[in-house]
């Protein structure tokens, strides 16, 4: 799992503690008293983890005398990241594919798969297995040209609210300047916009925060709050995050001038 955003979505939708088949993550926060507790209080032991935090898991449970090669099957998800993040996650990746291997059984799985030309080479070798889903609805991508991405946001959101069009409005785009000024433009009231963006509070001297560049009554939400009218996600869950509309409309946005919000059309995109 790339995200914690992510893990908590998954938590989210899990079966509760009475079935005792939990989904247990591990990120920030989570010390290493929660996770031995989890692991000899269940019998079925599902643990999701960040690329990050995969190595402490292992070494964890290896003290602990947990044969964890042997006992637990890996399952890497979403691993096209470890070709597009190999530049600028460099540590995390290289800790994933020094583990992954001790593993008796590991699957590498994406509903996003990057051509063979582009494979890690550590990849190269494993057998690959295309699953054919029944009853797939085909989408449809519709691409908008323009020099002003934020003007046409803005005519989207203000049809909506008038009545114009129908529907929820999901907004993917990796800026939360663009976002905070979507909002001031529109008008829109908290109760209107749902943000989903890194609640991080360290940044750089001189950066504001992302809820400051929200402001305070803006408050920064997660994908188990409930969709609002106008919702905006950025990178913090773009890939393996699960949201459920059926009124939903998606916009993937991108500003040629802030090469944050730029995506691969045959990677990232898909």
């Amino acid at each position: 799992m790339p995200y914690v955003s992510v893990i908590k979505n998954k938590e989210s939708q899990y079966p509760n503690e009475r079935c005792n088949n939990k989904l247990f993550g591990v990120y920030e926060g989570v010390g290493d008293a929660d996770i031995l507790d989890y692991i000899n209080s269940h019998e079925i032991k599902k643990i999701a983890v960040t690329y990050d935090s995969l190595e402490r898991l292992i070494t964890l449970l290896l003290e602990k005398g947990i044969d964890v090669y042997n006992d637990y099957y890996l399952l890497v998800d979403e691993y096209h990241i470890l070709f597009n993040s190999y530049a600028f996650r460099n540590r995390a990746i290289k800790s994933v594919l020094k583990y992954s291997p001790l593993f008796k059984e590991v699957t590498y799985m994406t509903a996003t798969p990057i051509e063979e030309q582009f494979m890690l080479k550590e990849l190269k070798h494993l057998p690959v297995v295309e699953v054919q889903w029944e009853n797939v609805i085909p989408v449809t991508v519709k691409p908008i040209v323009t020099n002003q991405p934020i003007r046409i946001v803005c005519k989207l959101i203000k049809d909506v609210i008038n009545g114009k069009t129908f529907g929820n409005l999901h907004f993917f785009v990796n800026s939360v300047e663009l976002i905070a000024d979507a909002i001031r433009i529109s008008g829109l009231s908290p109760k209107q916009v749902r943000v989903i963006c890194s609640a991080n509070e360290k940044v750089g001297k001189g950066k504001k925060t992302n809820q400051r560049k929200l402001g305070d009554n803006y408050k920064i939400e997660s994908t188990t709050d409930d969709v609002k009218q106008i919702n905006f996600y950025t990178s913090t869950c773009f890939e393996g995050c699960d949201i459920y509309d059926k009124n939903g409309k998606v916009y993937i946005v991108s500003d040629k001038g802030k090469s944050h919000t730029l995506l691969d059309i045959s990677t990232l995109v898909i």
